[in-house]
């Protein structure tokens, strides 16, 4: 390249003894590289930052022929997303990207059985199922009635004797009427009695 320049200079009159002339070309302006690779001083060279994934709220930018993963503020600064949502960049895009904790996220979460969600912190978290409240214990039913739980809520109810009359327990079993149902339990822990309690 600098031959050329010095045939210009000599074919225009000047001397070859001339200072030096350093002519600035840009030497990546007409060269398009594949994907994957940029230009540098007129050569395509691999770009660093395709390999490197940077965690969100970053982007990769290529300092000293390195790439490093750089915080995006400059990008979002002008962004406002909703609640829920963040400013996210891709590709060199900023766009609103949803929260992996929003104030909905129990809709995201499932729980295991005997557990359900509810929102700590911003956060939802798996806790234990409240039991029920046995409250038959303080409910005292008159004769030929039992109490329970329906709804949350102790009542006494008919005791439809018959009821054992038709159930067949095994040998060693009686039957005994549990929250107005016949059950089968063993013969040592049957009690006679006019009402049951359950627990």
């Amino acid at each position: 390249m600098k031959i050329a320049v010095l045939l210009c200079l000599l074919f225009a009159g000047a001397s070859a003894r001339s200072a030096p002339v350093d002519y600035v070309v840009d030497s990546c302006s007409k060269l398009a590289c594949r994907p994957g690779f940029y230009c540098v001083s007129g050569k395509c060279v691999e770009d660093p930052c395709t390999w490197i994934k940077c965690k969100t709220g970053y982007h990769c930018v290529v300092e000293n022929g390195k790439g490093e993963c750089v915080r995006d503020t400059y990008l979002c600064n002008l962004r406002k997303c909703p609640l829920g949502y963040h400013c996210s960049v891709k590709d060199g895009v900023a766009s609103c990207a949803p929260d992996l904790d929003t104030p909905n996220s129990c809709q995201w979460i499932k729980c295991n059985p005997g557990s359900h969600c509810v929102m700590s912190n911003g956060k939802g978290v798996c806790v234990p199922d409240e039991k029920p409240v046995d409250l038959c214990h303080l409910l005292v039913c008159e004769s030929k009635s039992t109490c329970v739980m329906s709804n949350g809520n102790a009542k006494c109810v008919p005791v439809d004797e018959t009821q054992c009359n038709i159930k067949q327990c095994p040998k060693g079993q009686n039957c005994k009427l549990v929250n107005g149902s016949p059950k089968c339990v063993p013969a040592s822990s049957f009690e006679p009695a006019t009402m049951e309690l359950s627990v």
